[in-house]
């Protein structure tokens, strides 16, 4: 941070709306009464609102009906950190009712995302093809390449290395949903919980696994801290700066059995019909074999959520059910290889995750707190935190404890980035704690 850094104020580098026809630009940062800026690991595009008390006449001068460009640029206010910045091109997609606060005076709130998720500039939008038999992380690239960087120029930063040849015909569905179909198929190659998202922020996409996002080194650290006398010494509070004081925190997630249960948290089964070889098997999850909590850094096993008492009248038997074709076993029949070799990479692998992935994806989410801290434009949707709770426990002379359950290394699922109407400027994040699994075991065939 910057030595004129102040914590909870924000800087707006530009802030315009350009028409439609590009010929008008207009500067609205003088009439922007609140902005919200939102990134999210399960959303494929950003997306940003602003409340708009408009005394300019702006509807006249250059009328808002969708399709404008907005251009946004922020950053804390005193950081001049080139990096600790957002900068994003967005389209107005939708714009609310108005209403007046006088003659001369409106309000209405302005919607906006990510500009090639509304535009269709070329033939060929659709995708309508095969894969010509790449592997999916490349059927990804390629679908990004000549699509949605077509469009955009923004770049695919991160791709997770996947396992297995994708043989896949696309119906004519946009470059967006044909990588979401692959986010669902797509085993990791270094991952057993194939838990794959594709989203983007500012600094552009990402199509990789929550696991490998639990790997990334922690950005920043925060710590909740009440600075009340007798709570704490005022020794604890010097090595702590402002910007990292979590200004307040709400758990929106905890232990919830009978949910756990019909979504397969703790226990559930993946049914698989492989129809040409007339085989039929299933693949379990059981929370109480399989479940292994491992912090990814330390490797450093961790304990059981559930009891075992618990353990044992909750996930006795399975709870979810699903079912799968898949053509995995006759791709193993030695006359299919050897008139088609490449059936032995290309065969549809889901049925090889589905269930650990769901436990997996329902156990992180479970575990989900909100966190508000003053604005940093360097937290993104993916980021990984240090968060420091306090334990309720007082001890002799207000030395401070920390919790050693909610203290630790958290994933950042979405951030918000908000201002007011003074500038007031916070991010707020939605984070979950690190769970991973290992490979549940087959039944007899």
């Amino acid at each position: 941070m910057a030595k004129l850094y102040i914590p909870g104020l924000v800087d707006f580098a530009e802030i315009t709306i350009t028409n439609t026809a590009g010929t008008e630009t207009v500067n609205i940062s003088n009439i922007v009464a609140e902005l919200s800026y939102y990134e999210d690991i399960f959303s494929p595009a950003i997306s940003c609102s602003f409340m708009l008390v408009d005394a300019i006449a702006l509807q006249s001068s250059l009328p808002i009906s969708g399709g404008e460009s907005f251009k946004l640029k922020l950053r804390a206010k005193g950081d001049d950190d080139a990096d600790a910045e957002i900068e994003i091109k967005l389209q107005v997609y939708k714009v609310s009712e108005s209403f007046h606060y006088n003659e001369k005076t409106e309000a209405y709130t302005v919607f906006a995302t990510t500009e090639e998720l509304l535009t269709n500039e070329h033939f060929n939008r659709l995708i309508r093809m095969g894969t010509n038999q790449f592997t999916i992380d490349k059927t990804a690239n390629n679908i990004f390449t000549s699509n949605i960087q077509k469009v955009s120029n923004k770049k695919l930063i991160t791709l997770e290395e996947t396992e297995g040849i994708f043989d896949y015909a696309f119906s004519s569905i946009s470059p967006f949903r044909a990588i979401n179909v692959m986010c669902a198929q797509a085993k990791s190659a270094k991952n057993i919980s194939s838990n794959f998202v594709f989203y983007e922020t500012s600094l552009g996409y990402h199509f990789i696994t929550m696991q490998e996002l639990m790997k990334k080194k922690p950005i920043e650290s925060y710590i909740y801290m009440e600075e009340i006398k007798s709570l704490q010494k005022i020794t604890d509070l010097k090595d702590v700066r402002d910007y990292q004081k979590i200004l307040s925190s709400e758990k929106v997630g905890g232990i919830a059995l009978l949910e756990g249960s019909l979504k397969g948290t703790f226990s559930g089964i993946t049914k698989t019909l492989d129809v040409l070889a007339k085989s039929f098997f299933s693949k379990s999850y059981d929370y109480a074999k399989d479940f292994k909590s491992v912090h990814p850094d330390t490797e450093k096993e961790n304990k059981k959520i559930l009891t075992e008492e618990t353990i044992k009248k909750f996930t006795s038997s399975p709870t979810r059910e699903s079912f799968v074709t898949t053509n995995s076993k006759v791709s193993q029949l030695s006359y299919v290889k050897g008139f088609q070799p490449e059936m032995e990479q290309s065969f549809i692998k889901v049925q090889e995750f589905e269930a650990i992935e769901k436990a997996a994806t329902e156990q992180i989410l479970s575990q989900k707190i909100n966190v508000m801290v003053h604005g940093n434009p360097r937290i993104h949707a993916g980021d990984t935190v240090n968060l420091t709770f306090p334990d309720p426990t007082i001890t002799e002379k207000g030395k401070r404890k920390d919790n050693d359950d909610t203290t630790g290394k958290y994933l950042v699922t979405a951030v918000v980035h908000r201002i007011n109407v003074t500038h007031k400027y916070v991010t707020i994040m939605e984070c979950v704690k690190d769970v991973s699994r290992v490979q549940p075991q087959p039944e007899d065939e």
